[in-house]
């Protein structure tokens, strides 16, 4: 199980957590809280910087991605933009690398192939609300995120996104 720390002083950083009772172990002492492992878990995506609710913001903190190799022990700088990309997840189906970027506005779904961050696709186009929090599903790249105060799913297949209507059932005394 991959994790995560945090800490004042150092930072954030990866960890291997085991289900039985052992002590985690550091992976690596750069990472992020939304760090995401590879189909074959060689590899972890993740953000540094960028702030998650000011998507139209440029300059010194804006957000890149990077990614670490686990098996040689490497970081390399996915992007370095004027704007902030974050949330990053690999498809476990194909060679593409879904993120929230900045259009300049608004963080929108984006999708790279073949980690070419210059030819990257734009799949969303939302007028308002930027997303967050990315999470994609094994079998087919299906992805939730949030978007305000709801939930949307994007599929691959039809090449949209829709909000997922979510009833809480609950009594009034």
């Amino acid at each position: 199980i991959l994790g995560t720390r945090s800490e004042m002083r150092t930072g954030s950083g990866f960890y291997t957590v085991y289900a039985e009772r052992r002590r985690p172990i550091e992976l690596t002492p750069v990472g992020h809280h939304f760090g995401k492992l590879s189909a074959d878990n060689t590899k972890i995506v993740f953000n540094i910087r960028g702030m998650p609710y000011r998507p139209a913001y440029s300059g010194s903190l804006s957000g890149n991605l990077w990614e670490y190799d686990i098996n040689n022990d490497q970081y390399r700088q996915l992007t370095d933009t004027r704007v902030t990309e974050r949330y990053p997840v690999f498809s476990h189906v194909n060679d593409y690398i879904y993120y929230a970027g900045s259009d300049g506005r608004l963080f929108q779904l984006f999708r790279t192939e073949n980690y070419d961050f210059t030819n990257q696709v734009q799949l969303t186009f939302f007028e308002n609300w930027p997303i967050r929090d990315l999470s994609i599903a094994r079998e087919n790249d299906r992805i939730v995120f949030e978007k305000f105060d709801s939930i949307y799913r994007y599929d691959p297949v039809l090449g949209r996104a829709e909000k997922i209507d979510i009833e809480i059932k609950q009594d009034f005394l």
